[in-house]
């Protein structure tokens, strides 16, 4: 199973999603995961600046129905997205008579009269402004976790020349809801009593319209700190949101290793060891052509 949660108004387009696959009987090829043998993904492909895809459900399925939604779009300018996830669903499923995969969409839109969320399913699509798929019982904890999210009123703003500055923050009320939405989130997956979502260190996936360009992006995170009874810790959330193929990697100071989640690819999850941050950046861009951006520490 799996839990995402979107929103979208005349403000703001959001999505936000845990990571962690689960299957409904043994698959030795995936049993084994990179993570606790576990296995995560990333389960919103952002495919193009205006437009994001999520999914819950069986794994080859909607990855397949992706990749050949991103071959129709190549071959037509103009069609109508959640239609087509719709139609390329039903066409995939078509003829088999048991075992039918039980998969669900979000698609995320940014158009010219507005942003719009569409839930796909195998029976319709429909236009909504707030939905989820995936685990129910998971969804109904998120919220009961929602607490009013107060938003700072200034932030400092680093210039190129090293010196900072503060500036004046407003934020609208779909600023405010996907806040409690993605803080609801990480509540969830911390607490661990869903078995079925989750999310490595509880650093869910999260897409937002940015502040700056407008357009769907991954938003990154970071947490470091020293402690008597960890010594020097940390982790951090990156992103490549200006590649074709955009992508997430997480990195973990302690364990000196970092996981590679990347859109519309059939390897769920790469790890790459490495000595330092720095050094994972600079692999992940030799070898996969990814090149991240995020929080950094210098300890």
């Amino acid at each position: 199973m799996s839990l995402v949660v979107g929103y979208a108004d005349k403000e703001i387009a959001c999505l936000v999603a845990d990571t962690l696959l689960t299957f409904p009987f043994h698959m030795k090829d995936r049993t084994a995961g990179p993570v606790n043998g576990q296995y995560h993904a990333l389960k919103i492909h952002i495919l193009t600046p205006n437009l994001a895809v999520a999914f819950a459900g069986h794994v080859n399925e909607v990855l397949e129905v992706i990749s050949r939604l991103n071959k129709r779009m190549e071959n037509q300018n103009t069609i109508d997205i959640p239609g087509e996830v719709h139609m390329i669903y039903k066409t995939l499923v078509q003829g088999t008579v048991t075992d039918k995969p039980d998969c669900e969409f979000l698609v995320l839109e940014i158009l010219e009269n507005g942003n719009r969320l569409s839930h796909v399913t195998l029976e319709s699509s429909r236009e909504c402004e707030r939905a989820y798929i995936g685990d129910g019982d998971a969804y109904r904890r998120v919220q009961a976790l929602i607490r009013p999210y107060v938003a700072p009123k200034k932030q400092d703003i680093q210039r190129a020349d090293g010196s900072f500055a503060e500036v004046s923050l407003t934020s609208s009320n779909g600023e405010s809801a996907f806040m409690e939405i993605a803080n609801a989130m990480e509540a969830m997956v911390h607490e661990r009593g869903i078995e079925s979502v989750g999310a490595i260190c509880g650093n869910v996936i999260r897409v937002v319209n940015a502040r700056l360009s407008g357009k769907l992006e991954y938003l990154q995170s970071i947490e470091a700190g020293i402690s008597p009874e960890e010594g020097r810790f940390g982790f951090t959330v990156l992103a490549d949101n200006s590649s074709k193929r955009k992508a997430v990697a997480l990195y973990f100071f302690g364990g000196k290793f970092g996981y590679l989640l990347r859109v519309g690819d059939e390897k769920l999850c790469w790890k790459e060891s490495s000595t330092s941050l720095r050094e994972f950046i600079e692999i992940v861009a030799e070898k996969y052509g990814i090149h991240l951006v995020g929080g950094t520490w210098d300890f």
